[in-house]
């Protein structure tokens, strides 16, 4: 008997608390993040049990993830995918080997070679695609370095309503609170 179990996390009372001007690994281009509060709770079968309590969280806008979260794949990753098809190509082929060894009878006329050499040569494919892949040499992006060239939402004007900020950059109309870009702890 198989029984499915259906988990995850439940926001409840999300609301837009807060925005800045930023980058996102993701969309790679300058955005105005966003700044969201929500009341978590865990769910078992659609039935809030947990409560975890608030969470703040930024979110870009456009991908809907969080604007300095890793997009890419990391090297050490590349390098495994790679040696573990190149690790399967040779059990193929030593199966592919070992099955031509066999000879063929009435009642097993086909002994596996076909399956063998196939899986050999999509193996083989993959593998050299991996190893290609693994030695391209992506520089990590100096996040710092792009978010200091973010220039900072404007101080006076609200731009989702166009109302003013107050002294505290807080837009009254909307319950925005603006943040710098530098506010990363926040």
């Amino acid at each position: 008997m198989i029984v499915a179990y259906v988990y995850g996390v439940y926001r409840f009372a999300r609301k837009q608390i807060g925005y800045r001007n930023d980058y996102c690994l993701g969309c790679k281009k300058e955005v105005i993040a966003q700044r969201w509060r929500s009341f978590n709770c865990g769910h078992f079968f659609w039935i809030p049990i947990i409560p975890f309590g608030f969470f703040k969280w930024w979110q870009c806008p456009f991908c809907q993830i969080d604007p300095h979260a890793r997009t890419q794949s990391s090297q050490g990753f590349k390098i495994f995918a790679a040696v573990m098809f190149v690790l399967f190509t040779i059990l193929a082929l030593i199966g592919a080997i070992a099955s031509m060894k066999e000879k063929p009878t009435l009642e097993h006329p086909d002994t596996g070679v076909g399956f063998f050499w196939g899986a050999t040569v999509i193996c083989g494919l993959i593998s050299a695609a991996l190893i290609w892949w693994t030695t391209i040499r992506q520089e990590p992006e100096d996040l710092e370095g792009l978010l200091r060239q973010v220039k900072p939402a404007r101080l006076d004007v609200c731009p989702y309503c166009s109302q003013k900020l107050t002294s505290e950059a807080f837009c009254e109309a909307c319950q925005l609170q603006r943040y710098d870009v530098n506010d990363l702890r926040r």
